[in-house]
């Protein structure tokens, strides 16, 4: 079975992609664990009594809160590119497999007759 290149480069793409995702979603869950641990070094009123360090933890979790936002802004982006690679891979990979294996073309052509014949089924009136 030959890809394309433009297939594997779309392969490669998406498996970039994916990579991205899982690296982000583990900064954003070391994220979450800081601030919580954050919020356990807190008196238990969750301010500080002196003012200084109130100010510090003020800006430590407003920089917490921008950098979760940010990363979960990073992980919809992320998750639309993937959705566009796969909806570019499908029918490469179809094309691809159709060619390659009998059984898959076989399988394939099948498939599109039951949706037809869903759709036409569904037409019909009662």
């Amino acid at each position: 079975m030959d890809l394309s290149q433009t297939t594997i480069e779309h392969l490669r793409d998406e498996a970039y992609a994916f990579l991205c995702r899982e690296a982000v979603k583990d900064g954003l869950d070391r994220l979450t664990r800081e601030r919580a641990e954050m919020i356990d070094r807190c008196p238990a009123d969750n301010l500080p009594a002196d003012q200084p360090a109130r100010e510090t933890l003020n800006r430590s979790m407003r920089s917490a809160l921008d950098q979760e936002a940010e990363l979960r802004n990073h992980l919809t982006r992320l998750s639309q590119l993937e959705q566009r690679l796969q909806d570019v891979l499908r029918p490469e990979l179809h094309a691809c497999l159709t060619k390659a294996s009998a059984d898959y073309g076989h399988f394939a052509t099948a498939h599109e007759l039951l949706a037809r014949w869903e759709t036409l089924f569904r037409a019909l009136p009662e």
